[in-house]
């Protein structure tokens, strides 16, 4: 589930708590420094480095694989990194990583350093690497958010996430888009792929997104998409509408737990089942993860209520962006 795991944090549907290291810390504590000193410059720098940290701090495979290199067990580490490898993570970060510096002597390391370096000439490089600048700059501004205690400053944060960094990602997949079509996972590795669809779902510009929903659901339709893509978006652009839901991926989280809700479902009776067509996993399953109880005739008993909070949330929306 790493690719729901990303999509998740990344649409700051929740605010669980997740595991901090040092450098995680460090780099949070520069980059709000930097933006409250307006040092934009160097911000833009420092806080894409935020989501690396965070995959290292939170992806179990990795973790293990530096106690293995740590304790001296060379197989084992390898082991775990070409776990992570398969599935396309750190492939521009392991060569260098110094947590692996006592591997690099060992011949299993030239191996799997050809296999990383087999995987990006599979690629499309260029688009490859302009995808995961925007998938750091996507991710890292939403870490920051989250981290970020001062009401403030989180206001401001926000707004430059929304209107600076949202902006600039969408433009530059709208571009890709435009120029090359939905490019499939094989094509340009599966984080490059699921950064397209998370460049779209967060400019929350329905123009944008529209544009783009037909070329998602021919991409999922040919396999050169997942589902719960276009399960997000859909129910995202419904959202943005004012409309009821059908997937059931959209929440307002509030730090009062009697405020969170999930957005009104058009079909609530089938929801898990039409869940289950797009690879996701039961609503009950993943509002848990999210602190949020889930019971559909409760649901339906307090319907009423929902659907007014909603109706004020989008109310207040549309009146800030006008």
């Amino acid at each position: 589930m790493k690719k729901i795991f990303s999509c998740l944090l990344g649409l700051l549907v929740s605010l669980v708590s997740f595991s901090q290291n040092s450098l995680f810390e460090e780099l949070v504590r520069k980059s709000l420094l930097y933006f409250e000193q307006h040092e934009l410059q160097k911000f833009e720098e420092v806080y894409p480095s935020l989501y690396i940290a965070y995959l290292k701090a939170n992806i179990p495979s990795y973790q293990e694989a530096v106690d293995a290199a740590n304790d001296g067990n060379t197989e084992l580490a390898i082991s775990h990194i070409n776990e992570l490898v398969d599935e396309d993570l750190f492939i521009d970060e392991i060569e260098n990583d110094e947590n692996f510096t006592a591997l690099h002597k060992n011949k299993a390391w030239s191996i799997l350093l050809e296999k990383v370096q087999s995987i990006k000439d599979s690629y499309n490089e260029k688009i490859r690497k302009e995808l995961k600048e925007v998938q750091n700059r996507d991710q890292g501004i939403r870490l920051l958010y989250l981290n970020t205690k001062n009401d403030s400053l989180k206001r401001s944060l926000h707004s430059y996430m929304k209107t600076v960094v949202d902006q600039d990602c969408s433009t530059k997949i709208g571009s890709i888009l435009d120029k090359y079509g939905w490019l499939s996972a094989d094509k340009i590795g599966s984080e490059a792929n699921e950064t397209l669809f998370l460049g779209i779902q967060h400019v929350d510009n329905l123009i944008v997104q529209e544009k783009y929903l037909p070329m998602l659901r021919s991409a999922v339709e040919q396999g050169d998409a997942d589902g719960w893509h276009l399960a997000f978006l859909t129910d995202r652009i419904l959202m943005n509408q004012g409309k009821k839901q059908i997937y059931g991926t959209q929440k307002i989280i509030s730090s009062d737990p009697e405020k969170s809700y999930i957005i009104p479902l058009e079909n609530p009776d089938k929801v898990d089942e039409l869940r289950n067509s797009m690879g996701l996993p039961p609503l009950e399953e993943e509002l848990k993860e999210e602190g949020i109880s889930w019971n559909i005739e409760e649901y339906k008993k307090n319907s009423a209520v929902i659907e007014e909070m909603y109706r004020e949330y989008h109310e207040r929306t549309n009146s800030k962006e006008r």
